[in-house]
C-alpha cells in the first residue's frame, strides 16, 4: 500500500497468504478491513500487516495464522483499533521502535507475546481482550518507557512481563482485569500499578478478586 494519505477499504477477504499480506510503504495510510479476514498459512516470518511508516492505522481486521499479526517498525503515531488478531506461533501485535501510538478495542491472542513493545514508548493500550498460552500478555523489551496500560482484560502465563531490568520504566498499569499464572513478572523499579489509589483487579485461582492499591510491584503470583 503506497498511496500517502489514502484509506484502503477491503471489499472481500484476500486469498490465503504464504508471505506478508499487506506492506505499508507510505505515511498517513489507513487500512480498513471492514470486517474481512486476512489469513496466512502459518509460515515462519510472515506478517498480516507490516508498516515502516508514520501514522499508520489498521482497523476492523480479522488477522490469523501469521507469525506476527500486525508489525509496526519505526511507525510512530500509529493506531491499531478494533481488530481480531490471532497467531499460532508468534506475536499478535508488535511495536518495534514505534512510539506515541494507540492499541485499543482489539481481541488479541498469541502463542508467544500477545502484545510486544521493543524500544517503544509513550503508547496507550486500552480496552483490549488479551489472551494466550505463551510468555506475556503485554511484554516490554529494550527501554520501552512511559506506556499506559489501562482497562484491558488479560489472561496469559505472565499478564504484564518485562524481559529484563532494562526493558522499561515509567509504565503505568491500572484498571485492568488480570487472570494469569503470574500477574506481574520481573518489573523493574519505577513502573506503577495504580493511579490516585485505584489499581488493577487480580484474580486468584479460586476466582476471588483482589483489588490492588499498591504503588509498585516486582512480582505477584496467583495462589
Amino acid at each position: 500500500l503506497s498511496g500517502s494519505g489514502y484509506e484502503y477499504i477491503l471489499s472481500t477477504s484476500p486469498p490465503q497468504n504464504s508471505s506478508t499480506c499487506f506492506s505499508i510503504t507510505a505515511q498517513n495510510i489507513t487500512l480498513d478491513c471492514a470486517g474481512y479476514t486476512i489469513t496466512g498459512n502459518n509460515t515462519t516470518s510472515t506478517k498480516g500487516v507490516y508498516s515502516t511508516q508514520f501514522n499508520t492505522t489498521v482497523k476492523n481486521c480479522n488477522i490469523q495464522n501469521f507469525s506476527i499479526g500486525i508489525d509496526l517498525f519505526e511507525s510512530n503515531d500509529s493506531l491499531v483499533i478494533n481488530n481480531n488478531v490471532s497467531t499460532t506461533d508468534g506475536t499478535g501485535i508488535y511495536f518495534e521502535s514505534s512510539s506515541n501510538g494507540n492499541i485499543s478495542g482489539n481481541n488479541a491472542t498469541g502463542i508467544n507475546d500477545v502484545i510486544l513493545f521493543y524500544s517503544s514508548s509513550n503508547n496507550i493500550v486500552s480496552k483490549n481482550n488479551i489472551s494466550g498460552t505463551g510468555t506475556g500478555g503485554i511484554t516490554f523489551q529494550q527501554s520501552s518507557d512511559n506506556n499506559t496500560i489501562t482497562n484491558n482484560t488479560i489472561d496469559e502465563e505472565y499478564a504484564i512481563n518485562w524481559f529484563d531490568a532494562s526493558s522499561g520504566t515509567g509504565n503505568n498499569i491500572y484498571y485492568n482485569n488480570i487472570t494469569s499464572l503470574t500477574w506481574i513478572n520481573s518489573a523493574p523499579a519505577g513502573n506503577y500499578f495504580n493511579t490516585t489509589g485505584a489499581g488493577n483487579i487480580y484474580y486468584f485461582a479460586n476466582g476471588t478478586a483482589s483489588w490492588d492499591e499498591i504503588g509498585r510491584a516486582s512480582c505477584r503470583e496467583r495462589v
